[in-house]
């Protein structure tokens, strides 16, 4: 699957949280949601729509200064994100369903650090489980093929 057919996939399966998704519809998705993303965040700070986000400096006692920035919030972004949160969910249901995983898996991205990690090298990079499971018929099988 190229980078097109795997952006229109995702978003006509825009809720879709059944069946198998291969790798490759997965990382060209992601890889579109996060150029997208950069883009959106470069074009909110050219133009200003950004929230929040605030630079402080301190004094220390022995006269060094610290900086700190607090981040800002783009609104194009935050869109963005909101827009794709649900296709994002559900190509990473089917990819975990691809692998033969229950989709509850998904809240193990939630555990602080160690979670991410597990689900990048455990099921998303790891080739689909060869043939038919119990979510649906190999998609990287030829059609027609039995």
């Amino acid at each position: 699957m190229g980078f097109g057919e795997a952006i229109s996939t995702c978003f006509k399966k825009y809720v879709t949280f059944s069946g198998r998704a291969r790798r490759s519809e997965f990382w060209w998705f992601m890889l579109f949601v996060w150029i997208v993303a950069v883009v959106a965040a470069l074009v909110d700070n050219l133009l200003g729509l950004t929230m929040g986000g605030d630079t402080s400096t301190t004094e220390l006692s022995n006269g060094a200064t610290i900086t700190t920035y607090t981040s800002s919030v783009g609104i194009l972004t935050s869109l963005w994100w909101l827009a794709t949160l649900l296709p994002i969910l559900a190509v990473a249901a089917r990819r975990l369903h691809d692998r033969g995983a229950t989709a509850w898996w998904l809240l193990l991205y939630f555990l602080c650090c160690i979670g991410p990690i597990i689900m990048l090298f455990v099921w998303w990079i790891q080739p689909s489980q060869p043939g038919d499971n119990q979510y649906g018929p190999d998609p990287s099988a030829p059609v027609g093929a039995v």
